[in-house]
C-alpha cells in the first residue's frame, strides 16, 4: 500500500518538504516500514521466548551501525545519507538476528497452533482500534519539529535536528525500553 502511494506522489511529498531531491529517496520508504514491521514481530516473539540477549544484540547493533553509517555518510558529504543509513542499519540488524536465531525462527515457523492463533485473533481483534491512534499521536508528537523545520530551514537543518535528537534521546530510550 505505501510503495502503491509512493510511485505517484513522492515528487509531491518532497516538493512539500522544500526539497525536489528527496523524491529519488523515497521509493526505500516501504521497504523500510516491511522491515521495521518484521523486527516488531521478531521482537514480541523473542521477548515471549524470553530471548532478551537477541533483543539486546538487535538494538546495539542497529544503533551502532546506524551511527556509523551516519557518521560516514556525513564525512563524505553523500546526499540522502541519513536515509540510507537508518534503512541500511534496519535492514542488516534484523538479517543479522534472523540468522543467528534462525533455528529458533523456522521452529516457531513449522510448529504454529492455527487453533490458538485464531483464538487469539478474536479474542484481540480490537487491539488495533485503541493502540493505532495512540501510535499515530506519539509518531507525530516524535516528528512535528521535523515536519515543521523542513519546510521553512531545508533538510539540512531538519536532519542536523534529527541527529541531536538522536544523539540526546538514545541513551535514554535504551534504558526505558530495557526497563
Amino acid at each position: 500500500l505505501i510503495l502503491c502511494l509512493m510511485m505517484p506522489l513522492s515528487r509531491y511529498a518532497a516538493i512539500m518538504f522544500g526539497s525536489p531531491d528527496l523524491g529519488r529517496y523515497l521509493w526505500m520508504l516501504p521497504g523500510f516500514v516491511f522491515v521495521s514491521g518484521l523486527w516488531q514481530l521478531l521482537n514480541y516473539w523473542l521477548t515471549r521466548r524470553k530471548s532478551f540477549g537477541a533483543v539486546s544484540a538487535y538494538q546495539l547493533g542497529q544503533g551502532i551501525t546506524s551511527a556509523v553509517f551516519k557518521v560516514g555518510m556525513g564525512t563524505l558529504k553523500v546526499r540522502g545519507g541519513l536515509i540510507f543509513s537508518v534503512v541500511t542499519a534496519a535492514v542488516m540488524s534484523l538479517a543479522v538476528t534472523l540468522a543467528a536465531n534462525w533455528k529458533k525462527t523456522i521452529k516457531a515457523l513449522v510448529f504454529v497452533d492455527v487453533k490458538n492463533m485464531r483464538s487469539a485473533m478474536g479474542e484481540y481483534k480490537f487491539f488495533p482500534f485503541y493502540s493505532l491512534p495512540k501510535a499515530l499521536v506519539n509518531i507525530i508528537n516524535c516528528n512535528i519539529a521535523v515536519l515543521v523545520i523542513s519546510p521553512f530551514f531545508g533538510l539540512e537543518s531538519a536532519g542536523e535536528w534529527g541527529l541531536a535528537m538522536t544523539l540526546g534521546f538514545t541513551p535514554l530510550g535504551r534504558i526505558l525500553t530495557s526497563l
